[in-house]
């Protein structure tokens, strides 16, 4: 557990963080659906019922999963710590993945796959990180209909199983007097301190870089275009990491950065550039 000390508001934001993303994954998509799933029902209540316990406490309950890492958050009041604290734990450990609610789900992520197809940004995005990684690389795959559509609940909670564990996570407490979550936290969340805390070492997955040069993407009827460009970097663990996403912001990394005032205001080749 990270404590952070922070503001003036009576208001606790906790992250629970699982090594659950999609460099786990033994089917595609699992990471992000059995993600989205965790608050569509779980073994003592529907989506309905956990929509409407969230409402009553003030709370926003949402979650997320990235390529390393899936994660549950909230931010709720100090006085209503312990009723989200217990629904939190109920939605990360007890989902009951209903297969009603997976359809629907699968449904309206495939639309918004299909129509995110039709943004060059998109295209753009993809093309570049599957150059960079490659196809079969977990950072570089490019998902298709069909893996939506082949994606069950079986495979959700066999994911849920494997990923989703207790001697795995690690939270974050962020506000003010974070220390007082300490207690409902050890009531929902510890162990039996049969086992140890595991730091789970993230797959080590296989790159195939593209060989340098252009890749054009058509997207038909398109009125805009995108130009992506980079190259390999430096890791995180380089002593000039730092430096570099302080220079990398400055150049272009917000609305007032110099490419958005040269290119953009002064030039005015584009809608935007970072």
């Amino acid at each position: 557990v990270y404590l952070l000390a922070n503001g003036t508001v009576d208001l606790l934001r906790i992250e629970v963080v699982f090594p659950a993303g999609q460099v786990f994954e033994e089917k595609h998509l699992a990471a992000s659906t059995a993600n989205a799933m965790l608050t569509e029902g779980t073994q003592y209540n529907d989506a309905a019922t956990i929509n409407d316990l969230i409402d009553s406490t003030g709370a926003a309950l949402t979650h997320s999963a990235d390529k390393d890492t899936a994660s549950l958050v909230t931010v709720t009041l100090s006085r209503k710590l312990d009723e989200v604290t217990g629904l939190m734990q109920e939605v990360l450990f007890r989902p009951s993945f209903p297969e009603k609610e997976f359809r629907m789900l699968t449904d309206r992520r495939v639309q918004a796959f299909l129509t995110s197809r039709q943004k060059t940004s998109v295209i753009a995005r993809e093309t570049f990180y599957e150059a960079l990684c490659g196809s079969a690389n977990p950072y570089g795959r490019i998902s298709r209909e069909d893996d939506f559509r082949s994606l069950t609940t079986a495979d959700l909670r066999q994911f849920h199983e494997r990923h989703y564990r207790p001697d795995r996570m690690y939270i974050t407490v962020a506000g003010r007097e974070p220390e007082k979550a300490l207690p409902i936290l050890q009531k929902y969340f510890s162990t039996d301190r049969t086992g140890n805390w595991q730091n789970t070492s993230v797959p080590a997955p296989r790159f195939e870089t593209a060989k340098p040069g252009l890749i054009f993407c058509d997207v038909p009827n398109s009125v805009q275009s995108t130009v992506r460009t980079g190259w390999k970097g430096i890791t995180r663990n380089h002593p000039d990491f730092h430096e570099l996403q302080v220079a990398t912001m400055i150049l272009g990394g917000y609305f007032g950065s110099r490419l958005m005032r040269r290119i953009r205001e002064e030039k005015g080749f584009t809608y935007g550039i970072h």
